[in-house]
């Protein structure tokens, strides 16, 4: 099971019918096994005007607008849909943004997708119930990261033992959501232990305790292992990024852990309610 972030950007998309999106690595869903579920989870933007952003896949039922969520500048908030909007291997994705007329106005959206089985990636996840069954104490990681003046990831990057080599050795970590202390795109996260994808968090400004949760609430609201879990010892290898726009801002961040006991590779467990 794994999450990967695809995120997508524009410079000055303005008014509607908006302006489509670039994408920053990839504009299209992993090839994932047949018949396995996949789905996006959550969509955010870091936009500089309000507007709004659609996204459109090939499999979605309505191609014309597709899932809409409004912006707001400055407030990437995630539009969460209310049931997993699943999607086929190798679906093309389309984003289109109505916000800035800025000149140089860099605007970013985020997708969270879930892959229950992506051959030649194996992340670790644990839903909620596993969390609370193996959970000991909580801990927090901090450190700051400056994005570049480009869009995408053009700024500095660090590992998570750059940021703190306080760990337990050879212990296992939940990462149960990340806050900041300057609003940007997302906060991410990318390893072994993730299967070498990208995850990510929504730089949220307004509302922490939802951030600090992020994983958590994914995993509730959706009935999904959607928590992802990291080994201290490949911190040398964890990469953190952030994503920000033209504006080269420090980013201070707090990773929220949990550290678990024991081996829980066995509690990687979750409903799959996709229809057959």
């Amino acid at each position: 099971m794994n999450l990967d972030l695809l995120s997508f950007t524009v410079t000055a998309p303005g008014a509607s019918p908006g302006t489509a999106m670039t994408a920053i690595e990839s504009a299209t869903i992993r090839n994932a096994r047949a018949g396995a579920a996949v789905a996006i989870l959550a969509g955010w933007t870091f936009a500089q005007g309000a507007g709004s952003t659609g996204v459109v896949w090939r499999s979605i039922n309505e191609t014309s607008r597709g899932y809409r969520y409004t912006t707001i500048a400055a407030q990437p908030m995630p539009g969460i849909p209310a049931l997993p909007a699943y999607c086929q291997p190798q679906d093309p994705i389309t984003i289109t943004q109505i916000g800035s007329a800025v000149a140089a106005d860099i605007e970013t959206a985020s997708l969270l997708c879930f892959y229950e089985d992506l051959p030649g990636c194996n992340g670790q996840l644990i839903n909620t119930a596993a969390l609370y069954k193996h959970g000991v104490n909580a801990i927090t990681v901090q450190g700051s990261i400056t994005n570049g003046t480009g869009a995408g990831f053009t700024g500095t990057s660090q590992t998570l033992a750059t940021a703190s080599d306080l760990l337990e050795a050879n212990a296992n970590y939940a990462l149960v959501g990340i806050t900041v202390g300057a609003a940007c795109a997302a906060i991410t996260l990318r390893g072994v232990d993730t299967g070498g994808l990208r995850i990510g968090v929504p730089g949220w400004l307004q509302n922490h305790d939802f951030t600090a949760n992020f994983f958590r609430h994914m995993s509730e609201r959706h009935d999904l292992p959607c928590i992802p879990v990291f080994n201290s010892a490949n911190r040398v290898g964890t990469i953190l990024e952030v994503l920000g726009n033209e504006n080269a801002v420090a980013t201070p961040y707090t990773l929220h852990l949990v550290l678990l006991d024991g081996d829980v590779k066995g509690a990687k467990t979750g409903s799959n309610p996709q229809p057959s």
